[in-house]
């Protein structure tokens, strides 16, 4: 769904430049059950800047739960593109918090 909407934004730009596209970002996220709330925060970051590129006019995010790009941990980061960008994860650490949910993303 991340892949379609910053698509759509992109559109809705390019061809129809005089509607305003407005982004909720956490609502990528929202309905993901299972997921613990700090993996929400590090995918819903990563999806605001993603969406950037597609330069939507306004985004709606709850600024005191993002956390600054450069210190989302490399293991995070690349778990969370996974889910949001529909490339399951290779390999999920046994420890991992979320172990067991993204082990099922990765079977899909």
């Amino acid at each position: 769904m991340a892949v379609e909407t910053i698509e759509s934004i992109r559109l809705i730009q390019q061809q129809i430049p005089h509607v305003k596209a407005i982004l909720g970002v956490s609502n990528i996220t929202f309905g993901t059950f299972g997921l613990a709330f700090a993996v929400r925060e590090v995918a819903n970051f990563l999806f605001l800047d993603r969406s950037a590129e597609a330069r939507p006019n306004l985004a709606v995010v709850n600024a005191k739960k993002l956390e600054r790009f450069a210190s989302i941990p490399e293991e995070e980061s690349r778990l969370a593109k996974a889910l949001l960008f529909k490339a399951p994860p290779i390999y999920v650490p046994a420890d991992h918090p979320n172990a067991r949910v993204l082990e099922k993303c990765s079977r899909r």
